[in-house]
């Protein structure tokens, strides 16, 4: 993402001391919440538990799945010695984490500043994460979440841009409206990697003209644009940079519209809390304070991972709470 993980790591870890933040936490699953330890230690039955419970509800399960194989990475092996291949909650978490565990060993850095060493270490745990991903999506067909993993692992596999648009295409067969895949497709699409900010922008469009309502995707549509002020440079962005972006009367309108798609019947979703950091931000660069307060309001001492404050930020949690700040919070 423009910085090295390594030195992303340490600046969050700064970041965290001087701001009380939490990165990464900006959702709602109150039970995901409490099995993490368990699975940062290398226990994994809680975490199956969550993922089984998850079948009917793919959002739900496409944030345990990402979440729980973030925590499970460091014990990918020992995971991959208890792993049932003919349960594909257990082949998706396997495979999540290979992904999770791959995109550790590259880092965050565009491809010029990865060394060759790393990459060959990057592709070869990558591999071992097709197998499991592919064999969840045989084992439960209808859910669209092995599919989002593969998009990470396509990306970084570096397939064409053909085969990763049918990964996309199976995903929004299974599921049109997944937020968590929406946010993938907006990496493979982005300027670094497989796309441009054109096609990037054009997507924000997209979610819009979707008309999806009651449903905090339409809140992605920031993030597009946030991904644009992002990936101009190897550094983050500028504040300048993201009110020029957000101050664009097309992209200006974009937000309003989401704010209204939104608000008409919203239901509880896991990933409210981003949805209200993103359009908080959002407005917030476009000058309108007041609606930024509404939405912060919602939010607390968890930010994302990356968008918003990543945008124009290697401190994000310190840019979040000076926003708060300004906007009387």
């Amino acid at each position: 993402m423009g910085i090295d993980r390594a030195l992303q790591a340490a600046v969050t870890g700064v970041d965290r001391c001087a701001s009380r933040t939490r990165p990464g936490n900006a959702w709602d699953d109150p039970e995901l919440a409490a099995s993490l330890r368990k699975v940062r230690k290398g226990r994994f039955t809680m975490a199956l538990r969550l993922l089984a419970e998850a079948r009917t509800d793919f959002e739900r399960r496409a944030l345990r799945a990402e979440t729980l194989a973030a925590a499970a990475a460091s014990h990918v092996e020992a995971l991959a010695a208890q792993t049932d291949y003919d349960n594909p909650d257990a082949c998706l978490l396997l495979g999540a984490a290979r992904i999770s565990n791959a995109w550790k060993i590259r880092g965050g850095s565009y491809a010029r500043y990865v060394g060759s060493d790393r990459f060959q270490r990057f592709w070869a745990e990558l591999e071992l994460a097709r197998e499991p991903l592919q064999r969840a999506a045989v084992l439960f067909p209808e859910d669209p979440v092995p599919w989002n993993h593969l998009q990470w692992y396509g990306l970084g596999i570096q397939v064409g841009r053909q085969e990763l648009d049918r990964m996309w295409a199976e995903l929004q067969q299974r599921d049109p409206t997944l937020f968590a895949g929406h946010q993938t497709r907006i990496q493979v699409i982005a300027g670094k990697w497989k796309g441009s900010p054109r096609e990037v922008a054009d997507f924000a469009a997209e979610i819009i003209a979707q008309g999806v309502t009651g449903n905090p995707l339409v809140a992605l549509a920031a993030t597009a644009h946030f991904e644009n002020v992002f990936t101009g440079s190897d550094e983050a962005g500028t504040d300048e940079q993201a009110r020029q972006a957000f101050c664009v009367p097309e992209v200006a309108e974009q937000i309003h519209q989401a704010d209204k798609l939104w608000a008409d019947h919203p239901r509880p979703h896991p990933y409210d809390p981003e949805a209200h950091h993103l359009l908080g931000a959002a407005f917030y660069y476009i000058g309108d304070y007041a609606r930024a307060r509404d939405h912060l309001a919602h939010t607390d001492r968890r930010i994302p991972r990356i968008h918003p404050w990543m945008a124009t930020s290697v401190f994000p949690g310190l840019t979040y709470l000076r926003v708060r700040k300004k906007v009387a919070l």
